[in-house]
């Protein structure tokens, strides 16, 4: 486990990365107007959306006991995916992939726990349109 030295750290180096992000991303919106939201992961903190209009959220990450990093960002991604297509909320779509990318952290495999998974897709089924 880290420390709360380790967390203050971690937190800083992404405030800094932040900065330098938000210029990219304006960009991207520029590029393709269309473009509605990006999501953009920082591990164990969580995740933020960029929404085009400048708005940014912040969806912090689940508690997990991480055995291994391998898959977490697929999984991250297909919950994304997943959300979208059943469309729901943006901010939905963000706590759904964290919780998948937890589950799959927690693993000592590269698959993750399917009672888990089923327990995830019950709760999944109440989430905002």
């Amino acid at each position: 486990a880290g420390t709360g030295e380790d967390n203050i750290s971690y937190r800083k180096l992404i405030d800094k990365l932040n900065k330098l992000q938000i210029e990219d991303l304006r960009l991207l919106f520029k590029i393709n107007p269309n473009l509605s939201a990006i999501f953009v992961t920082y591990g164990k903190v969580g995740s933020k959306i960029f929404y085009n209009n400048g708005y940014i959220e912040m969806v912090a990450a689940d508690e997990a006991l991480a055995n291994s990093p391998v898959g977490a960002g697929d999984s991250y991604s297909a919950g994304i995916v997943y959300g979208i297509s059943q469309n729901w909320s943006y901010s939905d779509c963000a706590r759904f992939a964290s919780e998948l990318a937890a589950i799959s952290v927690e693993s000592h495999t590269s698959y993750p726990n399917i009672e888990k998974l089923k327990l995830l897709k019950e709760k999944g089924k109440g989430r905002r349109m």
